[in-house]
């Protein structure tokens, strides 16, 4: 039981003085609110456009490689167009911080 408590004095110890450290950083009341807002509401934008930009992008090579006829089978074709839909989905979050960075700066 004393080892329970002698952790808990020492964890309210090192919270209080993670508070004393951070607490000049952080932003209080509506400020906070209305930047984390401004923040999120750019993010998703960017979300939007890159979701948007990726789609795009990865149907119009679907759509040259079908008026190419590079694939020959329906196999090659699946095989393809599930590579397409995996880079869509793991580019999609680096685009939206990308898009997310020129909305900032355009709108700045």
């Amino acid at each position: 039981m004393a080892f329970i408590k002698s952790s808990q004095q020492g964890l309210n110890l090192i919270f209080k003085e993670y508070k004393k450290l951070v607490e000049p950083f952080m932003i209080q009341g509506r400020e906070g609110r209305r930047m984390l807002h401004t923040l999120v509401s750019f993010y998703l934008q960017g979300l939007l456009l890159a979701t948007i930009f990726v789609f795009i992008a990865g149907l119009a090579y679907m759509v040259s490689r079908a008026y190419k006829k590079v694939d020959k089978t329906a196999r090659e074709r699946q095989e393809v167009l599930y590579d397409i839909l995996m880079i869509c989905i793991l580019t999609i979050p680096i685009f939206s911080f990308a898009f997310m960075a020129l909305l900032l700066v355009l709108k700045s």
